[in-house]
């Protein structure tokens, strides 16, 4: 009796020794360290997330937390080679699990916005057959639809939007889909077709971006169909309901050019740009340097809102974020013969400012974004 009770006793000692404050089991250790990993912020956490998360992939790589360290490590990682061969590695390693299907979408994002509009198209579709049932897979046909659409697949884009409308009608992204149907129309010169779209989708959008949008464009489909009367009645209440949207100039001057004044700025829906950034100059046609950035000579960062083929779509953002008071500007650069337009906020900011930016256009204007690096400034 004595002996069963000094082993209990023991086992207990023994046992309150492994469990005390000041020693863990790995599984402990484990859950631990990812927790602290996850927990941090970006950008201003970032060395931290760097170190822990290189410890934790060289102790428990096997483990199922580790897909997750890693695409945390992803958010603080700014070159983009690293960030895909990851994102790949993630993907093929994690085949249909949860972390897979982060890391897929995420590789769309920074797809779409580097402009890369036939890799977006061809890895939407593998996300959709993937995933679903993903909870992200009205952003994928979404961004799928756009990409048809920048690349000029009018057809093919207005069966994505299609698509998304009908299968997922209470979705955030009807609105916007209904709109790009309208678009494709609109620029396949379609002009009937085009109106009956764009007044369904005024009814479905929430974002008065897209309604000042949408209702220029119904007075331009009145104006293509010779219906003068209707057109000017649409162009005035751009102005009256909008009057703090960059359509509002453009609505201006196609009244003027209507009722046949001399003092036209520029045609309905015409573009103004410009080929000078913050800080320099860029000759137009002229692609910059594809080498790769060496952070150690660089001036800061950059924030990349989105790429297009489409000029028009491209400088409709750019005038919408001066309009909000974001320091934005166009880069023009050409790839595969196709001119793409970069729309960039900031030039030369630390990190954690350029990151708040990016945060608070998530935020507030549902505009997912990403940093770059910034070549110096030039010497005079």
């Amino acid at each position: 009796m004595k002996r069963i009770l000094f082993l209990a006793l023991s086992w207990q000692i023994l046992f309150s020794h492994f469990v005390s404050p000041g020693f863990s089991t790995p599984d402990q250790d484990h859950f631990t360290l990812m927790s602290t990993i996850l927990e941090k912020e970006v950008p201003q956490d970032c060395a931290e997330i760097f170190e822990l998360g290189e410890r934790y992939l060289q102790r428990y790589s096997a483990r199922g937390g580790a897909g997750e360290v890693m695409l945390k490590i992803l958010e603080c990682e700014q070159d983009w080679d690293v960030i895909r061969e990851k994102l790949h590695h993630l993907i093929r390693q994690y085949n249909r699990e949860p972390v897979a299907e982060k890391a897929h979408l995420t590789y769309i994002r920074y797809l779409f916005l580097k402009g890369i509009y036939d890799a977006v198209s061809v890895e939407s579709e593998k996300f959709v057959l993937t995933f679903p049932d993903s909870e992200f897979i009205e952003e994928a046909l979404y961004l799928e639809g756009v990409a048809h659409f920048e690349l000029g697949q009018y057809d093919q884009a207005n069966q994505k939007f299609l698509l998304l409308i009908l299968r997922y009608p209470q979705s955030s992204y009807v609105g916007q889909a209904q709109f790009g149907i309208a678009e494709s129309y609109y620029h396949s010169r379609k002009f009937s077709d085009a109106l009956a779209q764009f007044k369904l989708a005024r009814k479905k959008l929430t974002n008065d971006l897209f309604i000042a949008r949408t209702e220029l464009r119904i007075a331009s489909c009145h104006h293509q169909l010779d219906n003068v009367n209707r057109s000017i009645q649409h162009y005035q209440k751009v102005i009256d309901i909008y009057p703090q949207s960059p359509e509002r100039k453009t609505a201006e001057a196609a009244i003027q050019s209507l009722k046949g004044k001399s003092t036209v700025t520029h045609k309905p829906d015409e573009i103004q740009e410009t080929d000078t950034m913050p800080g320099g100059s860029m000759t137009p046609g002229k692609p910059p340097s594809t080498k790769r950035v060496d952070p150690a000579h660089t001036c800061g960062y950059t924030i990349q809102v989105g790429a297009f083929a489409q000029k028009q779509n491209a400088f409709d953002l750019l005038e919408a974020l001066k309009i909000k008071g974001y320091d934005a500007y166009a880069l023009t650069i050409e790839r595969s013969n196709r001119v793409i337009y970069k729309i960039r906020i900031g030039t030369c900011l630390p990190k954690n400012e350029a990151k708040k930016i990016s945060d608070k256009l998530l935020k507030e204007e549902q505009l997912f974004s990403f940093l770059t690096l910034c070549p110096p400034p030039s010497k005079p």
